[in-house]
């Protein structure tokens, strides 16, 4: 049985790991919990959370394997990216502008959400963000 599809607020991630599956990144996208009516400042956080952690796995541990998780609770969508360790000297490695780790902090921290981003046991890589369904927009 096809799982129900999520409304258009998080279909944008689905689209985006569809398309990095496409380019040929060994890409899995789970989706549990509440993932529907998600407020558009807080699928768009989501979004750039896994977006730049996209961007970082091909940058820096080409081929391997990423698993992105969205977790939907009633207070917050939980947004978790992991890569396994890099084959070999990344290829790409210094060829980004090194801000993108803190602007996606900036960005997480302005919804009221946290993140954390952070080297794994086993050499991966992982970013986690937690990242409020409802918050009071800046005064």
């Amino acid at each position: 049985m096809p799982r129900p599809r999520p409304r258009p607020d998080l279909a944008l991630v689905e689209e985006l790991v569809a398309r990095a599956v496409g380019s040929g990144l060994d890409v899995t996208l789970r989706l549990a919990g509440v993932v529907d009516e998600v407020p558009a400042a807080t699928a768009e956080a989501a979004y750039r959370v896994v977006q730049e952690s996209l961007t970082n796995a091909l940058r820096y541990a080409a081929g391997a394997a990423v698993a992105v998780t969205l977790r939907g609770a009633e207070d917050a969508v939980d947004v978790e990216v992991r890569n396994g360790a890099a084959g070999s000297e990344p290829e790409l490695r210094g060829a980004g502008t090194g801000n993108g780790l803190g602007g996606l902090r900036e960005r997480v921290d302005a919804c009221g959400g946290t993140l954390d981003a952070g080297p794994t046991a086993d050499g991966g890589w992982r970013v986690a963000a937690r990242i409020p369904r409802r918050y009071a927009a800046p005064a």
